[in-house]
């Protein structure tokens, strides 16, 4: 090995390294121009940027909208647009045609004919490249990458392009790793410098946590992948609403983080002029004020849902069945139904609970004890207390429910305390009977030293209530007490055993 190293030639690292003393990088660099901006300070000529976002973020459509205002050198606000414009090429692994043209169209109304109309019309200096699903790979390439990189080069000599988008580069991903990708980055940065483009690449990016910000560890492959990018931006979703995103700069090299967590731009997303599918801005704001609230978790599709079946005349236990969520579930989301209009006009129509089609004369008692505001926040606690409080309203909302069920049949409603589950709740569970099933050794392997340093705490059967007020009967647990094996009964009395293994629960019937 150190013979080869002796054999370097000053021609052999020169093809490597270009060494220049700092004032000539200067003077050299000195007559080049200052690198003008493409999309703001998110993506500069002669630089490659990496976009990226999850499923539904918009990044394709923001990358389309990029690419022709850089063709037609219109600037898409707030971001400035400083090149004049120039022909681009935008590689499509993602959608088809038809799906592309769905974009870019008016909206297709219903006996209007089969056909869409009043397409966008498109710079000419953009060119789509959509890639064939049986091409072969050609002999004296080694990979895929290999031979797209080389056709994109080919592409870029025949067109004139001087801008390429690829849209997006997690297509190439066939294993666990980045390797493919990897290869193909290292490609267009060479690539990039050899023919002067400006490229940029797009990812998606893992499904994330909607209360934590947009960052680099959302991006698989994150710090690999990045270290090739120049800048890196990406889309992210509203909590807000959803028709709302908003941009983020994550990395800068040769630009100022103006557009970081505390002041990102704001955009809606729609069809611009009726048929083009883009981001319109808005205003700018703080990220946290589009991320989710810890402990919010309202899905406003299922909350309106539950209301209209609800204003059809579902009971609760009925839209439970339909939807399959727990009674208490659909109750709470019920609750956090507000109308559009809600807390904007100071004149309102008192609310008659007289014409819900759930009241039934009698349940006004039933009623203002589920409104207690000690249940207000029990969702979103994980103790002990919330764990009863969880309980006690699901009795409420069982007993109310059968209490409607004896008016409708005798026209009498009885009082809440007369229900026996809730009244057995209130006034204390019977004392729990020593239960011998299925345990046993388990004694002997509690009192066995050997087993004191077992990751995973076995107990006897001890009786709780879950996240959803329901009893169950635990036999093993963890340290931190979640339930690893418990039993419970389902709605129609039959005895279950339920083992949570990784991420998953089995359960399966058991007699008794």
């Amino acid at each position: 090995m150190e013979k080869e190293t002796n054999n370097i030639t000053k021609a052999h690292y020169e093809d490597i390294f270009t060494v220049r003393t700092a004032n000539e990088w200067l003077r050299a660099a000195k007559s080049e121009p200052v690198p003008k901006m493409l999309f703001g300070e998110f993506w500069l000529e002669g630089e490659m940027a990496l976009l990226f976002g999850e499923t539904g973020s918009g990044k394709s459509m923001l990358a389309v909208q990029i690419a022709e205002s850089i063709a037609r050198g219109r600037p898409i606000a707030p971001a400035a647009l400083e090149a004049t414009p120039q022909k681009v090429l935008y590689i499509d692994f993602e959608l088809s045609g038809k799906q592309f043209e769905m974009r870019y169209t008016k909206d297709h109304e219903p006996g209007h004919g089969e056909f869409l109309k009043k397409h966008y019309r498109f710079s000419d200096k953009l060119h789509r490249v959509e890639i064939g699903t049986a091409f072969r790979l050609p002999d004296g390439f080694r990979s895929l990458e290999a031979y797209l990189l080389s056709a994109i080069k080919r592409l870029v000599n025949e067109t004139g392009a001087s801008v390429v988008v690829i849209d997006n580069i997690t297509y190439l991903k066939r294993s666990y790793g980045v390797r493919e990708c990897l290869e193909f980055m290292q490609g267009l940065n060479r690539m990039k410098k050899e023919l002067g483009l400006s490229i940029l690449v797009l990812a998606r990016s893992e499904r994330r946590d909607t209360a934590r910000p947009v960052s680099f560890s959302d991006l698989y492959g994150a710090k690999i992948l990045c270290n090739f990018a120049d800048n890196v931006f990406a889309a992210g979703k509203s909590r807000i609403d959803r028709s709302l995103r908003y941009i983020k700069h994550i990395k800068p090299r040769s630009t100022e983080m103006i557009h970081d967590a505390s002041h990102v731009p704001v955009f809606r997303i729609g069809k611009i002029g009726k048929n083009f599918l883009g981001f319109e801005h808005e205003t700018f704001a703080p990220e946290a004020d589009h991320l989710q609230k810890v402990h919010e978790t309202r899905d406003w599709a299922v909350i309106d849902e539950i209301k209209r079946l609800s204003d059809l005349g579902m009971t609760i236990r009925a839209i439970a069945g339909q939807l399959n969520m727990p009674k208490s579930n659909v109750h709470r989301m019920l609750q956090m139904w507000k109308p559009p209009e809600a807390e904007t006009h100071e004149e309102r129509e008192e609310f008659d609970p007289k014409t819900h089609p759930s009241y039934f004369p009698g349940c006004e008692e039933y009623d203002d004890e589920r409104d207690d505001p000690r249940f207000d926040d029990i969702y979103s606690r994980e103790d002990e207390e919330a764990y009863l409080l969880r309980r006690e309203s699901y009795l409420i909302e069982a007993a109310r429910h059968r209490a409607q069920e004896e008016y409708e049949r005798t026209g009498q409603c009885p009082p809440l305390h007369s229900d026996p589950e809730y009244a057995e709740f209130i006034n204390g569970p019977p004392e729990t009977p020593e239960i011998v099933e299925d345990c046993d050794g388990l004694s002997e392997s509690l009192s066995d030293p050997e087993n004191a340093s077992l990751p995973i705490r076995l107990s006897p059967l001890s009786v709780r209530f879950d996240g959803y007020g329901r009893e169950i009967s635990v036999e093993k647990e963890t340290p931190d007490g979640k339930p690893l094996i418990w039993y419970e009964y389902d709605s129609k009395g039959t005895k279950l055993r339920r083992e949570r293994r990784g991420f998953a629960v089995i359960s399966e019937r058991i007699a008794g």
